[in-house]
Parts: C-alpha cells; structure tokens; sequence
C-alpha cells in the first residue's frame, strides 16, 4: 500500500494518493511513515513541489512582513472555497504534528486528537526533525490560502493587485473567531505559530540560502505577531498573563479555538496583526 501511495504521488495522482493514505492514516496501521505519506499526498493536492517550492522561497522578496504575505498570496493561490487546498493544509499539519520522538509522552494540555489513532503535540520538541521541517511549507500554504480566499473580493484578480489585501481578515475580536465555522480563522491563526516554530526547528538542522530567507520571516513577523496576540488577549480582553501564555501555546492546535475563551482572544490578536501588516 505505500509502494502504491508512493506510485501515485509520482505519477502527480492527488486524489488517489489521498484515498489510499487515508485507509492505512485512519487504521492501527498508522506510523510516522504513513503520517508522512498522508501529510504529503495533501501537500499534492495543494500543489507543493518541494524542490521547487524551495527554489522559489528563495527567489522571494522576504523584506518586510508586507512582503512576506504577498509572497505567500503569489506562491499559494486559491481563490474558490471549491477547491480543498485549505482544508489539505489542515489535515496535513494535523499529520505532521503527530509524527511523534519515540518515547514521548504528551501532557494533557498538549495533546491534539488524543484517543485517535495519530495523537499529536503542540510542542515541536516532541515532533521528528522532518515533521517541523515540512510543517514550514505546510503553514506557509495554510497562510496563502487563506489569504487569497479572504484577503480580496470574488472578482479580484490578486495579481493584477500586487497581492495587495483588498479586504481585511473578517476575525478580529473573540466573539468573531468563536463564530467561525469554516475553521479558517483558528487555522490561519494556528498556522502563524506553526510556521514560526517549523522555521526554528529547521535553522537549528541546517543551514543555507532557504534557512536565511525562512529567518527574515522571523525577523519581520514574529515578534510582532505575538505582541498583537498578547494584547488583545490581555489588555482588550482583560485575561491574566498567565492564561494568554497558555493560550499561545495551545493555539498551535488548528482547532482550539472553541476550548477557551483566551485562545480564541489570541487568535483574533494575530489575525488583527496580519491585517496591520499586509498592506
């Protein structure tokens, strides 16, 4: 059945790579291996070469945080709520963050689809090298997407706009992540974090022309990001420090968003910060 998924994956058959990791994903047959296959045959469906990929996150103007989503809008278009790029995005992410260090026990706080067949963590020390590594272009597509799909009117045409935001993120208080429910506002959210994570991870295993454009993205972004998310979580929303810290954390989870009432405040804080800084 790999041998088959794997075929397929070569031969640029999406849909049967999907069908057929999903038999082996969701049975006790499921490993790290099948994780990985799974995450990669929706990263397929999402249209990620990664070689290629690679070669054009290179080529990318990573400047400044406006340039960094206009980048992301170009390189992962999708522009219908027909097509499942998004979605994809998610269920790979949910994959890669259960491709488990042997040996580690997720706490209760952390966990992510416990009692499944692939439980995962929030915590990218308790993920594989290559999860984390692969959760960066993952989060990367996660964050084009949506962008595209809720950054612009029905009749825009992104590129003829420079990939300029036409229309602010729609998420920008608690009350509006919490009455979502396509999943896009806690999983544009989630995918912030993830991809900040993924770069860390993947600058301590190596280095290289894609580490040092992948780290402008740290340097542009998340420090500025998270200061938005704690600030609608702490001072619009009145929680403690203590829970909005919690809160960060858990938000790695794509949807966590309706467990507490500080993550989905922590949420709408990045969602705020990415609407301040794609221009």
């Amino acid at each position: 059945m790999k041998i088959d998924i794997q075929n397929a994956l070569t031969a640029g058959n999406c849909a049967q790579a999907i069908d057929l990791s999903n038999e082996l994903y969701f049975s006790s047959y499921t490993d790290n291996s099948v994780r990985m296959l799974y995450a990669s045959a929706h990263a397929c469906n999402i249209g990620i070469k990664l070689y290629n990929l690679i070669s054009q996150i290179g080529d990318s103007d990573f400047s400044s945080a406006d340039a960094i989503f206009k980048s992301l809008v170009r390189l992962f278009p999708s522009r219908t709520a027909l097509d499942s790029k998004l979605q994809s995005g998610w269920f790979a992410q949910d994959a890669l963050q259960a491709m488990l260090n042997p040996g580690t026990v997720i706490g209760p706080v952390d966990a992510i689809n416990a009692g499944t067949d692939n439980p995962g963590s929030v915590l990218a020390r308790d993920r594989i090298d290559d999860a984390n590594v692969y959760l960066v272009f993952i989060a990367m597509s996660e964050i084009g997407t949506s962008l595209n799909r809720y950054g612009f009117n029905t009749s825009d045409d992104p590129a003829t706009l420079g990939y300029a935001q036409q229309v602010d993120l729609p998420w920008q208080t608690l009350l509006d992540v919490k009455a979502d429910t396509s999943g896009a506002a806690c999983g544009t959210a989630s995918a912030m974090l993830n991809l900040f994570d993924g770069i860390e991870a993947m600058i301590e295993a190596a280095a290289g022309s894609t580490t040092d454009s992948l780290s402008s993205i740290l340097t542009q972004l998340e420090s500025a990001a998270e200061t938005a998310a704690n600030t609608q979580c702490t001072v619009v929303d009145g929680f403690s420090s203590s829970q909005c810290q919690a809160a960060i954390t858990r938000l790695r989870y794509r949807a966590s968003c309706n467990e507490s009432d500080p993550i989905a405040s922590t949420a709408a804080g990045l969602i705020q910060g990415i609407n301040f800084l794609w221009q």
